[in-house]
């Protein structure tokens, strides 16, 4: 006889309870107080970044400033960052200074400068660094004296006895009397030009142990350049042909033909190819 048993386990039935979506939310009040301490939060914010003065800029450094007038530029910054913009300073608050528009602004002023960094020092502090334009050339027309640098761009008009005290040095001296502007801001000579006087400058005393006293310019657009040598006598460049050419041409005759007249001489011409004319 066979017994079968039944080995099938009944099913366990949990009771489901259902809750209502209201049963689930949290009390109003809570939401209120939510809400209320976001908009404190905010308003705190606002005030401490626009209204406290925390964050307002109170120092400016300005860092490599030894060509410029360093009390102008304090000046035009001040004016910068205190321009606005509705009812806010627009470039009072170190968060939302405009460093792009400051720079710009420097540059525009200031022709000595030729690059402008500017760094935000939390929480009030704006550091300017000044990137100096350098120069070691004075030209001089009938408007007085005025730095040049290596571009030939006039950035700044000086005494002759301020370019000695501050540099420490003789400059490179530029002349034409044929030029009677103001020509501050303007390109006064090319860059082709200020190098061909880079390599005279150099290359004259070295080969042939003839002294500089100036560079001389009898019109800005012609293409020739006078040196006038430390010996009373002048020297005639080609600025279109090689100065080295013409170096060579000009050691050539003082030690073959001028030798021991260099203090009779007047002039010496190397613009006419390998030709050389002296008096």
């Amino acid at each position: 006889m066979k017994v079968y048993l039944n080995t099938r386990r009944k099913k366990t039935y949990t009771p489901r309870i259902y809750f209502s979506p209201k049963d689930n939310e949290p009390p109003r009040w809570i939401r209120f107080v939510e809400i209320g301490g976001f908009l404190v939060l905010t308003a705190v914010l606002v005030y401490i970044v626009f209204f406290s003065g925390i964050f307002n800029i109170k120092k400016v450094n300005i860092v490599n400033a030894e060509q410029v007038d360093i009390q102008r530029l304090e000046q035009k910054i001040k004016e910068k960052l205190s321009e606005k913009k509705g009812v806010f300073p627009k470039n009072q608050i170190l968060f939302f200074i405009n460093t792009e528009e400051i720079r710009e602004h420097i540059l525009d002023n200031f022709l000595e400068v030729k690059e402008v960094s500017l760094e935000k020092h939390f929480p009030d502090i704006l550091k300017i660094v000044l990137t100096e334009r350098e120069s070691k050339i004075l030209f001089q027309n009938k408007k007085g004296y005025f730095l040049i640098d290596k571009t030939g761009l006039a950035y700044k008009k000086i005494a002759y006895s301020d370019m000695i005290n501050t540099r420490g040095r003789k400059p490179i001296i530029l002349k034409s009397e044929a030029s009677e502007e103001d020509v501050l801001g303007g390109k006064v000579f090319s860059s082709k030009i200020i190098n061909i006087i880079s390599e005279i400058q150099k290359t004259l005393p070295e080969r042939t142990g003839v002294g500089i006293s100036y560079f001389e310019f009898p019109n800005l657009s012609a293409q020739e350049i006078h040196v006038q040598t430390t010996e009373e006598w002048k020297i005639l460049f080609d600025t279109g042909s090689s100065i080295e050419n013409q170096m060579d041409n000009l050691k050539k005759v003082l030690t073959e033909k001028i030798k021991s007249k260099r203090t009779k001489l007047k002039y010496i011409d190397l613009r006419v190819g390998d030709r050389v004319y002296y008096k």
